[in-house]
């Protein structure tokens, strides 16, 4: 599959719900904190790749204050301090958003932070692992 922009995220939702065969499509079904833990792991270091690899354009990745990619609003900047990845955004009217590579994709693309969350994860190879999921759901019905 080729990974590009929105395209990639619309084509990664549907075949992941698709082939995964979750009860509850992935916009409406929580990821665990383990799961969070291992993509912010293995993307620590890689977010330029990553971001770039999704679809967000590579010139607002630089530092530089330019206008926001998501809302289109106020002064945007991002910044991979320590390789960390976060971000920020002032658009004149309303609130501010600020966050870590995940959000920047949630923010770019209207997406839930679980989407996005999926999103980074299929980029860095890392399932969300259904089976294990279903196991515990089996196991707290007992």
């Amino acid at each position: 599959m080729k990974r590009e922009g929105p395209t990639f995220v619309a084509s990664f939702l549907l075949e992941n719900h698709v082939r995964l065969k979750y009860s509850t499509p992935p916009s409406t079904r929580r990821v665990d904190d383990e799961y969070r833990n291992r993509v912010r792991d293995a993307a620590q270091g890689r977010w330029h790749t990553l971001l770039s690899e999704v679809g967000v354009p590579a010139n607002i990745l630089t530092g530089a204050l330019v206008a926001c990619p998501g809302c289109g609003g106020g002064p945007f900047q991002f910044n991979d301090a320590q390789g960390q990845s976060s971000f920020s955004c002032c658009p004149p009217v309303g609130h501010g958003v600020a966050g870590d590579g995940v959000m920047l994709i949630g923010h770019m693309f209207e997406l839930r932070y679980s989407q996005a969350l999926r999103i980074v994860g299929e980029a860095l190879g890392l399932p969300e692992m259904p089976a294990l999921v279903a196991h515990r759901r089996t196991r707290r019905r007992e």
